[in-house]
């Protein structure tokens, strides 16, 4: 059903006349029949009765009638919400980012954000960024931070950091790889492009330690368990006394801001994104 054309039906209603219901509402009267007639081809129902006085209501007419106030009022609210969500900043963001980049990235600007926006709750859910992405991409997040985020139609992404992983050591001058442990997290992809880049320059760790807690890796590196696959910014914002091991593959990292095209213009996720390139940009 047409809104447009349920308005146009109770102002011939109100005012018993096709022709003077035109002229209030600016439109030509055949454009106005034909708004009639929609209606009554999609209710199957005949809804005015035509004669030299005027127009009357049918018993389907009079119906419809009394209802159309309660569906243009609720069609009202509705608008009102609708520019509501776009222009208020209230409720709540559904925000995305892997536990790691929280250290240090939501510290800088998050504090700031809440002081600014009394009236809006943040919903902050960790994981890996691919898997964020995909929320974000079906709307389970209203916007995420994404590590080397893929491109995707619907997104709308912002780079706001580099970053680089790399091995890291307690040793300052460690030079034999073989006789240590590799100490990662295998579910990334940084740490399984390193690993094997390691293999193809005869580095070969003589075991390998798994955790998927990149701040239990750079602990464990830290007390002399073997080498971290660590990024950089992880390591610095830590505060662990680290150093690069020298001549060893490094793979080259972008944060990126990542959110849907539609909600561009939503108020509430304008003023994080706001927020967030101020801070980092």
């Amino acid at each position: 059903m047409n809104i447009v054309d349920l308005k146009y039906f109770v102002k011939c209603a109100e005012l018993k006349n096709i022709s003077r219901a035109a002229v209030e509402l600016g439109i030509t009267q055949p454009s106005l029949s034909l708004a009639i007639k929609r209606l009554e081809q999609n209710l199957e129902s005949k809804l005015l009765l035509r004669s030299k006085k005027g127009v009357s209501l049918t018993s389907e007419g009079k119906v419809l009638y009394l209802r159309a106030h309660e569906i243009l009022n609720l069609w009202n609210e509705t608008q009102s919400d609708v520019l509501n969500i776009q222009f208020d900043l209230t409720g709540t963001i559904r925000f995305g980012c892997h536990p790691s980049v929280g250290l240090y990235t939501l510290k800088y600007f998050l504090p700031k954000f809440l002081k600014q926006n009394s009236k809006i709750n943040i919903e902050i859910d960790h994981g890996l960024s691919r898997d964020l992405l995909a929320k974000v991409i079906h709307s389970e997040l209203d916007i995420a931070l994404a590590i080397n985020p893929i491109d995707h139609p619907d997104l709308v992404k912002v780079k706001i950091l580099n970053d680089e992983v790399c091995l890291w050591s307690k040793d300052p001058k460690i030079t034999n790889e073989k006789e240590i442990s590799l100490i990662c997290d295998p579910s990334l992809i940084q740490s399984k492009d390193i690993v094997k880049r390691m293999k193809k320059i005869k580095l070969d760790p003589k075991r390998v330690v798994y955790s998927s807690s990149l701040e239990n890796i750079a602990s464990l590196t830290l007390a002399g368990a073997g080498i971290g696959v660590l990024p950089t910014r992880v390591v610095k914002e830590f505060g662990a006394k680290l150093y690069r091991v020298k001549n060893t593959p490094v793979f080259k990292d972008e944060l990126y801001i990542v959110y849907r095209y539609e909600n561009k213009n939503l108020k509430i996720v304008s003023e994080i994104v706001k927020c967030m390139k101020n801070e980092f940009l």
